[in-house]
């Protein structure tokens, strides 16, 4: 009987795994992005930092990470 119902669910245990996987790979490499878009100070600026992603304004890289993140749960709901 339990080999019945491992077998009935591998598909869908693999299908989770996967997207799981997945799933991490982009939480890496948003959080690699988003440490990119730090400033980096300058030895002539003694603190004063430049603006994040070459004069991004916060708004507008919130925007992007919520977009993205908006499209990932459609992405996600569909897969259901």
């Amino acid at each position: 009987m339990d080999e019945l119902v491992a077998e009935a669910t591998a598909e869908r245990r693999f299908q989770t795994l996967l997207l799981s996987v997945f799933s991490g790979a982009a939480l890496v490499l948003s959080l690699v992005g988003l440490y990119a878009l730090q400033p980096i100070p300058s030895a002539k600026d003694r603190g004063l930092r430049d603006p994040p992603g070459a004069g991004a304004q916060q708004r507008d890289v919130m925007h992007l990470i919520m977009v993205g993140a908006q499209a990932s749960l459609s992405q996600a709901q569909r897969w259901d």
